[in-house]
């Protein structure tokens, strides 16, 4: 499982951080120098790995390059019954599209042949 983060540096000593998006513009200490400053806004989220519990897991150097290409696909159930939100690669979300686009192709193809009449031979 994956979380979205923000990261950022503390201006006084550039110890790293992470935050949730939502806690962006909300005021922090850096626990190093103890400077207060403001989680920055208009940041970029990426995609980090998380524990079993919900803890980000240790991230290894192709769990940062992965997350940082990541892609985020958001499906959605009719009606507002409930949605996922997962980060993919770039390549899976071409798949993606891909083969959505090739089975609205053949439904399509279906319809005007059966609006059309065309029959079997």
């Amino acid at each position: 499982m994956y979380q979205k983060i923000i990261e950022y540096t503390c201006p006084g000593c550039n110890a790293g951080y992470g935050a949730l998006p939502e806690n962006a513009g909300h005021n922090t200490s850096c626990s190093q120098c103890k400077t207060t400053f403001m989680v920055p806004v208009n940041l970029t989220p990426t995609f980090v790995p998380m524990n079993g519990s919900g803890v980000a897991a240790d991230i290894t150097p192709q769990h940062a390059a992965a997350a940082k290409n990541a892609v985020p696909i958001r499906m959605q159930m009719p009606g507002g019954h409930g949605a996922l939100e997962v980060p993919v690669s770039q390549q899976t979300a071409n798949s993606m599209a891909k083969t959505f686009l090739g089975g609205l192709l053949v439904a399509i193809g279906v319809v005007l042949a059966v609006m059309l009449g065309i029959k079997k031979r």
